[in-house]
């Protein structure tokens, strides 16, 4: 077993927006314990809420990082479930 350091460089948290329909209704499917290939991209997202605030997500490209700003968004094409 490593250190915490190696455990957490090893860890990321994800978010997921799905490309259409059919992948949006695959990544519901996935559940603990599957093995999981996700094809996709590494995305930054602004826009504008209804209530006129200005929103922003901007996904982690750094192995090192921690806390709020180390999440990576990931727009995803494709789920694969593995043996």
């Amino acid at each position: 077993m490593g250190s915490v350091e190696d455990v957490t460089r090893q860890c990321s948290n994800n978010h997921l927006i799905a490309l259409d329909p059919s992948v949006r209704k695959a990544v519901k499917k996935i559940k603990i314990g599957d093995h999981i290939r996700i094809k996709g991209y590494l995305v930054y997202v602004d826009g504008r809420h209804p209530s006129k605030k200005d929103f922003y997500w901007y996904s982690s490209t750094s192995r090192d990082d921690v806390g709020a700003t180390a999440c990576e968004i990931i727009l995803v094409k494709s789920v694969e479930w593995l043996d």
